[in-house]
């Protein structure tokens, strides 16, 4: 799952609740799964719940690739 994050983000909305639910399922999930990608759209902060989590920042060159090459990764059957 990829979590778009902007500066708007971090304001009370639903999109609190839905991650509070992708984090919830994150717990259960083993320790060594890439289950979730947190990607910030632009220059700003991390919602704090989500920090704990490497993410990457879209906005920089090569942000899209990085992203990419990340997932092409958790495909079966990919190197």
């Amino acid at each position: 799952m990829v979590i778009f994050i902007s500066r708007h983000s971090n304001k009370p909305s639903y999109l609190q609740e839905e991650i509070k639910a992708v984090l919830d399922e994150a717990a259960r999930q083993p320790k060594d799964r890439i289950f979730m990608i947190p990607a910030l759209l632009e220059d700003s902060p991390m919602p704090e719940q989500l920090s704990a989590y490497q993410w990457v920042e879209l906005y920089k060159p090569q942000g899209y690739e990085k992203l990419l090459r990340t997932l092409q990764g958790l495909l079966p059957g990919t190197p």
